[in-house]
């Protein structure tokens, strides 16, 4: 969304699991797809599956600032129509930079007085684990995701730290994340870290269960979905073998 309108929430919905999700989607199905011989597609397996989290983190930083604008918009359409640029920065590009926890938190409480506690259910997610980096435990095993914020925000961190990874340039992976262990990255036997598939997973379903707990908690706040909430949970747009 480019123009100087405010943008609407039904479109800011439909725009991140539309627009900004595909690539992610693109990239999950492009390093998924069966091959002959190991099975395995042709590139650095290190960087990967890390690579589907990074691109995922761009999409919700995307969908987050347009979401965060469709609120203000709601709550100010009449006073104030017109989206100025220098509006769009300050309201949610310079805080919502790198979305991390502490960013997100912030910005909900300074502008909207939101503090983020139990998750709602469209937020809710079933995560795969998956502890060691064997092979022959590719696909982990089922567990339930996190059920409130202070879980999630666990695993958002550990999304960031990977970003931050790629962002800088440190492809030893030398320090291991904080938290998230299992979920978002797995330990190899040479002491670095990981992102397999199972990780990946998790992490994109992460990502769409951070900007649902956002759009919900507006939306109780601005009543911007004034008929049905259009959010969709998040196994309902990724899954293990699509």
């Amino acid at each position: 969304m480019t123009n100087n309108t405010w943008p609407d929430a039904y479109d800011a919905v439909n725009e991140f699991y539309k627009d900004d999700l595909q690539p992610v989607l693109d990239l999950w199905k492009h390093f998924g797809v069966p091959r002959q011989g190991p099975g395995r597609p042709p590139g650095p397996r290190r960087t990967q599956w890390l690579s589907t989290l990074v691109v995922a983190y761009a999409a919700l930083e995307a969908g987050l600032e347009n979401i965060v604008l469709a609120a203000h918009g709601h709550r100010n359409l009449r006073t104030r129509p017109i989206l100025s640029r220098n509006r769009r920065k300050y309201l949610v590009e310079q805080p919502l930079m790198s979305p991390n926890t502490d960013r997100i938190e912030r910005l909900l409480f300074s502008q909207f007085g939101i503090e983020l506690k139990e998750l709602p259910d469209v937020a809710k997610f079933t995560a795969r684990v998956k502890l060691s980096a064997r092979a022959t435990t590719s696909r982990g095993a089922k567990r339930s995701g996190p059920s409130d914020w202070n879980s999630l925000s666990q695993l958002l961190r550990a999304i960031s730290y990977a970003r931050n990874v790629i962002a800088h340039g440190d492809t030893r992976h030398g320090q291991l994340p904080t938290g998230g262990e299992g979920y978002i990255w797995v330990r190899q036997v040479d002491g670095t870290w990981s992102v397999q598939k199972a990780h990946a997973l998790t992490g994109v379903r992460t990502i769409i269960s951070v900007y649902n707990t956002v759009a919900d908690a507006l939306n109780e706040s601005t009543g911007f979905f004034m008929d049905s909430s259009p959010l969709l949970p998040p196994n309902s747009l990724i899954d293990y073998d699509q």
